[in-house]
């Protein structure tokens, strides 16, 4: 790839930048049409959950989720950049990522991933399928992978823009916006073959599994000690917790309110797939009052958390992938579970005010990834019975015309796993999915629908 002496290591150190050095756009048209293909030296790192549709039936939808959310945190914690999130694209798909990692990055990513699979295996039950596809293999078949940037703090006049120095350099309020038959592609070797498939971490190799800053920061004391010292051995950087601090979002759309998760894939050529997901964006916004699905007033709820308590399943989440035996899991479920009791008790009396929680909730509106596109569009929407009609109505429309395929699934509550750096200010980043089941559930009726219209 490179010229003269410098050879194709040259190539990829100067592809390295490519992400960062991406201009950011207001508008989702600016970001759709000014992406660039993402260069051959990079990877396509697939990671989702195995079976996740029956474990979700069996009531573990906030385990899968947040397993797909912790292939996230566990990659930039690796990548070393959990303060510019710019460092390389992903998404979230709710039971599981996407990510584009620049050749510098694979090598520090991939063992983590291991680990992680390792853990959601021996203490979750979980399967966790991790795969890296190189973007020259897919060049080389034809395929291609375009990144664009939606800068969503700019094109929604976040609060934090202007006000907070390490806002203007970081990317928290920043969207990547994929498409391509690439991303497709990649998906359907990792799952069709063992070539692409992440080898497990060597036995007796050193782990390097961090998920420092998945939602509320639990200090280094939370963290239960093996008693035989093997964890300090294995472990570099002990897990901070994986707990959210707030309880799932409810509709503010009445009694017969929804969260509605869509996702959609558009038919066609390129740019008939770029018109009709402007088409559904410009409907969003003209039929729909206020869709964003983490509301300023629905700040003020989460002060009850300290008297309801942490939900038990996102303890348990914690302490699973922070240590593989059993009686340290149990410990740390305690011990986290009081902690975090205390905290959320705290913030509700004195440290979150009524016009703190307004403002926390406004920045959230626009650091969460409710509206994204990675070859497929995703969105979280906060409806009225008479808007969920509508939006559904026009997207079975589109459908009949061969534009799109699409599912989508219902609840009365969206669930976000958070990304808080200990010293990010307000560089957060939340991952949102609707409740009980969310994309996930959503993509049964899209694959019935793909394979439908390819007969």
């Amino acid at each position: 790839m490179g010229r003269g002496g410098g050879g194709a290591g040259a190539g990829a150190r100067g592809d390295a930048g490519f992400y960062a050095g991406l201009e950011a756009h207001d508008t989702l048209e600016g970001a759709l049409r000014g992406g660039r293909d993402v260069p051959g030296s990079w990877s396509v790192v697939i990671a989702d959950v195995v079976g996740s549709t029956r474990a979700i039936e069996e009531g573990r939808y906030r385990l899968v989720n947040s397993l797909g959310a912790a292939c996230i945190i566990a990659a930039v914690n690796a990548a070393r950049s959990p303060h510019d999130l710019r460092g390389f694209p992903f998404v979230f798909g709710g039971d599981g990522t996407t990510l584009l990692l620049p050749a510098s990055y694979v090598p520090r990513v991939l063992p983590p991933l291991a680990e992680l699979r390792t853990r959601a295996r021996e203490n979750m039950g979980l399967e966790l399928r991790v795969g890296c596809v190189p973007m020259a293999d897919l060049i080389g078949a034809g395929h291609s992978v375009t990144v664009g940037l939606l800068d969503q703090c700019k094109m929604r006049k976040c609060k934090c823009r202007g006000r907070y120095e390490e806002m203007e350099s970081s990317s928290a309020g920043f969207v990547p916006v994929l498409r391509g038959s690439g991303l497709e592609v990649a998906e359907q070797w990792v799952k069709g073959s063992s070539k692409y498939e992440v080898a497990d971490a060597s036995a007796g190799a050193e782990a390097v599994l961090s998920l420092d800053g998945i939602g509320g920061r639990v200090s280094q004391d939370a963290v239960a000690e093996d008693p035989q010292g093997r964890q300090a051995d294995k472990v570099k950087r002990l897990i901070d917790g994986l707990v959210c601090p707030l309880r799932p979002f409810e509709t503010t759309k009445g009694a017969d309110g929804t969260m509605l998760a869509v996702l959609a894939v558009p038919l066609g050529s390129v740019e008939q797939q770029i018109k009709t997901w402007l088409e559904i964006q410009r409907f969003i916004s003209s039929e729909v009052s206020d869709p964003i699905p983490i509301h300023p007033a629905l700040m003020a709820q989460q002060g009850k958390m300290g008297k309801a308590g942490i939900p038990q399943y996102d303890v348990r989440i914690a302490a699973s992938l922070s240590t593989k035996s059993w009686g340290a899991r149990a410990w740390e479920r305690v011990k986290l579970s009081a902690k975090m009791n205390g905290l959320m008790r705290l913030m509700a009396l004195c440290c979150f005010p009524p016009e703190a929680k307004a403002e926390l909730g406004a920045v959230m509106a626009t650091h969460t990834d409710w509206f994204k596109i990675d070859g497929a569009l995703r969105m979280v929407l906060n409806l009225s019975a008479r808007e969920c009609a509508a939006v559904l109505a026009f997207l079975e429309k589109l459908h009949k015309g061969r534009r799109i395929c699409y599912g989508f699934h219902k609840d009365r509550f969206a669930q976000v796993t958070c990304y808080v750096p200990a010293d990010g200010g307000h560089n957060h980043f939340h991952m949102i999915d609707v409740c009980s089941g969310g994309y996930c559930a959503a993509s049964v009726q899209l694959k019935q629908q793909l394979k439908a219209a390819k007969r």
